[in-house]
């Protein structure tokens, strides 16, 4: 994980071996953005889990963290 310009960001990547070459997402600076949460649990380990229940509560715990660090609205 690094923050870079673009130029730096791909001064860097081209220096990786091309078979290691991956990258998730480039977040332009003062551009909005969504966050993405990839959510799994193994259901028969956990069978008394409420999933919908457990989802809801960590995104509004997710939103007032950011609401709260960034000092900005956040919609769910």
């Amino acid at each position: 994980t690094f923050l870079a310009s673009n130029i730096a960001f791909w001064g860097k990547y081209i220096t990786i071996p091309q078979h290691r070459r991956h990258f998730y997402e480039v977040i332009c600076e003062n551009s909005p953005c969504h966050v993405y949460l990839d959510l799994e649990y193994a259901i028969p380990t956990n069978p008394t889990i409420d999933g919908v229940k457990l989802t809801t509560a960590l995104v509004q715990k997710l939103c007032a963290i950011i609401s709260n660090t960034f000092n900005v609205v956040v919609d769910e």
